[in-house]
């Protein structure tokens, strides 16, 4: 009888070619689509002068090249110190024609997309279709490889090469079963130690793939049946690359050896080791969830005795990648240590790792310590990037971002989802023999204490009368049988899983691709206020840049932008008869509007995709409206208000007017609006605070930036009726139902502004009435 029906199914031809042209389909979808649309990042590196916290402080003379920047340097003479292989292949791309934001990331792109297949091909030929379709998931939805191919990265060239070299040098010393087979792979090998010299220059080019290939011999010395006569082989080669670094050292100049890193040039206690351990960090974030699940791949056995007679293919061993990926993070963190930033290009034993983890390895993922490892670091991993979302684009410039505006969604959940799903398993294994110890110790327990008798009496009584009745219940054989075989169906990790799984990697992939990557584009790019102009300026028409670079207009607006210095120059630019633009940082849309309103001249806000950038033009375009935020929280008549109230501010503010609901259910959200009117604006930038006193126990607080962060207090412009609306929510427990007494007021640091006039409930707060908190509603509330 054929065992046809027990081959895996990847061996399967018609689910295989299915599997296959979903897998390219999707990998395709998450490359390409909106890719013509994505700007240049052009996120500032930080300065040198400020440290972050949890962060080196890097005392580097310059800002990092950020994507922009190397855009730019295509034509011009500072891209001479490129890679020779990376600037022909970038600057004949920008000549392409077509979207620049396309052309110019095509040499990424399509390094990107030969590692995929050369990956793909590798463990087809060495492993089997299954584990080289787990590889295309693995590399489809990791971060870093989607953020290397849509961003302008010239070391991908450099990734392909190294990757190239590895597998070429592979197939020299195990598929190679005629001379001339061997000097194909050792010509091919050869070729790509040299692309990897012209794309990364002798260290990084023709060092570390003989380097990262002898480690993986060295690991998987037994499985794979290296002969001495190999092993010599590569020991000899590895030495003469090494020895020809340091003989041509003094020649090459300073393409040879980059500029050393300013953060490690003075050693201290503190900054070498940090920045050693930075690459490893980046690595590990930027390829989860599969720097997770790789972990099981190091853990499985994967010793075979290799067939030493037929000269057969051998598979390719899991330590093989393990050796090759632990050199490409020590090289990696040392490289970035001593001399610069540097692209992760450990993706495919990675990936490798992790396609084992998931075919050969899949019984390790029920013991209890992998279980939990797994389920831990993937929790640890999801809160890290929950709570520093510029982890991100870090990923990417090799910067280091203070913040960004992006917040992760809920598509990072089914990768975690997955992660947790082997723990999931193991404790529903573990709920027959808990319950039976549990019973054991609960019943010795009652038998050597009285107290612990007399206490537990009604329980035990209540649960044996629940046990009693379930077993007196109709049908009880039915659902025992049943309940027994839905228990013993669950435990174990049947395909599904498995698909499962890989549908929730995909789907993470797609969401990363998709629009996180669109998202960081909206806030490190300014093509979305140039391309406004673009589309609304005239051929007389004019532009400007207030605090912002003019590099970008020439790109995107297709014209030139004046720079504008001091602010007599942004007055004198808007007072003009002609139709004028002009772009500036949306933090400052609140000095904007106080230049504009005490220098009495008009401006209006044109709707963008920017995130972090306005555009402002000094008469509309036919048939567009003002979008400006700050017409509903200004105006020159007083707002209408539910209560009035009279209450000055240091003689500079008056509060003339709020709104406070009476009436509020704990977990719902509630709205204070309170209505200023300005004789003086603020010195100081203060917040808004707002307490309910409880009639117990401790108040609740909602402090807040002023007019949702978009006017700060100094810029408040006199004569003007400010309006600050705040919406939180009441907490569901922790505090009292009740009367509450409501209170606003402005604080800066730790003082609050002085109350000098009218209503003062006391500490400098102004007194709002009263709140009745009530219990909460629902099934589900908290009473």
């Amino acid at each position: 009888m054929s065992d046809r029906s027990h081959r895996p199914i990847m061996d399967r031809p018609i689910r295989t070619y299915v599997l296959w042209i979903l897998l390219i389909i999707a990998t395709s979808v998450f490359l390409l689509a909106g890719l013509h649309r994505q700007g240049f990042w052009e996120a500032p590196a930080v300065a040198a002068s400020a440290e972050l916290p949890s962060q080196v402080p890097r005392s580097r003379p310059v800002a990092e090249p950020t994507e922009f920047s190397r855009y730019l340097e295509l034509e011009e003479a500072s891209s001479s110190s490129w890679p020779p292989l990376a600037q022909f292949a970038y600057r004949g791309a920008a000549r392409l024609g077509g979207p620049v934001e396309l052309t110019t990331r095509l040499p990424s792109l399509i390094s990107m997309v030969l590692l995929f297949v050369a990956l793909l091909l590798f463990l087809r030929r060495f492993g089997g279709g299954e584990e080289a379709w787990w590889a295309g998931v693995s590399l489809a939805s990791m971060p870093v490889f989607l953020l290397m191919a849509r961003t302008l990265q010239i070391d991908t060239i450099l990734v392909l090469c190294h990757t190239a070299t590895v597998f070429f040098l592979y197939g020299t010393f195990f598929d190679a079963p005629t001379p001339r087979r061997r000097w194909l792979y050792a010509g091919l090998a050869t070729a790509g130690l040299a692309a990897g010299v012209l794309s990364g220059g002798w260290i990084r080019g023709a060092i570390a793939a003989p380097v990262c290939f002898g480690t993986g011999l060295l690991f998987s010395f037994r499985s794979l049946g290296v002969t001495r006569r190999q092993a010599l082989t590569v020991l000899g080669f590895v030495v003469a690359a090494v020895g020809l670094f340091f003989l041509l050292q003094p020649w090459m100049g300073a393409w040879f050896f980059p500029t050393p890193n300013p953060a490690s040039a003075v050693p201290t206690a503190k900054a070498p080791h940090a920045l050693f351990t930075a690459f490893i960090a980046r690595a590990v974030f930027g390829t989860f969830p599969w720097s997770v699940i790789a972990l099981v791949g190091l853990f499985a056995d994967l010793d075979g005795s290799p067939d030493v007679e037929k000269k057969s293919r051998v598979p390719v061993p899991g330590r093989f990648f393990a050796g090759w990926l632990l050199a490409v993070l020590l090289l990696g963190a040392y490289h970035e240590m001593r001399v610069a930033p540097l692209a992760f290009y450990g993706l495919a034993p990675l990936a490798g790792l992790a396609a084992i983890a998931m075919t050969r390895a899949r019984l390790f993922w029920l013991m209890p310590s992998m279980a939990l490892l797994l389920g831990l670091s993937a929790l640890l991993i999801l809160r890290d990037f929950a709570m520093y979302p510029q982890l991100f684009p870090e990923l990417a410039s090799g910067t280091e971002i203070p913040s960004v505006q992006l917040r992760l969604g809920p598509w990072i959940v089914p990768a975690v989802l997955a992660l947790l799903l082997p723990l999931a398993g193991v404790l529903w294994r573990r709920l027959e023999t808990f319950g039976d110890g549990w019973a054991a110790f609960w019943r010795e327990q009652r038998k050597q204490s009285l107290l612990f008798f007399l206490v537990t009496w009604p329980v035990d009584l209540l649960f044996g009368g629940l046990g009693w009745t379930w077993r007196r219940r109709p049908a009880a054989g039915a659902l025992a049988r049943h309940w027994r075989s839905l228990r013993g169906r669950l435990p174990v990790t049947p395909r599904w899983v498995f698909h499962a799984s890989a549908f929730a990697l995909l789907s993470f992939g797609g969401w990363f691709s998709l629009h996180v990557i669109p998202e960081l584009g909206r806030e490190f790019s300014t093509r979305a206020v140039f391309a406004e102009v673009a589309r609304f300026a005239g051929a007389d028409d004019k532009l400007a840049v207030y605090e912002c670079s003019p590099r970008p207009a020439p790109v995107y607006a297709g014209r030139t932008a004046t720079v504008l210095g001091p602010d007599a120059d942004l007055a004198a630019w808007m007072r003009s008869g002609e139709r004028r633009f002009f772009v500036f940082p949306a933090r400052l849309l609140g000095k904007v509007d106080f230049l504009s309103r005490t220098g009495g001249w008009n401006y209006h806000v044109l709707k963008t995709d920017s995130l972090t950038w306005r555009l402002g033009v000094n008469r509309l375009p036919g048939g567009v409206r003002d979008s400006n935020p700050l017409l509903k929280f200004i105006h020159t008549e007083k707002p209408r208000s539910a209560y009035p109230i009279q209450s000055s501010l240091e003689d500079q503010l008056e509060l003339v007017g709020y709104d406070v609901p009476r009436t509020v259910a704990r977990g719902q959200m509630m709205t204070v609006r309170l209505v200023f009117l300005v004789h003086r604006p603020l010195t100081a930038e203060n917040k808004v605070f707002i307490h309910l006193d409880p009639p117990y126990g401790t108040r609740i607080t909602a402090d807040h930036e002023p007019v949702q962060g978009l006017l700060p207090t100094r810029y408040f412009a006199p004569g003007t009726y400010v309006v600050d609306e705040y919406t939180f929510r009441v907490p569901k427990v922790g505090f009292p139902v009740g009367k509450y007494g409501v209170y606003a007021g402005l604080f800066s640091g730790n003082n609050r502004v002085k109350i000098t006039g009218g209503a003062n409930g006391g500490q400098n707060r102004i007194p709002l009435g009263s709140l009745d908190i009530t219990h909460a509603s629902g099934f589900f509330s908290c009473k």
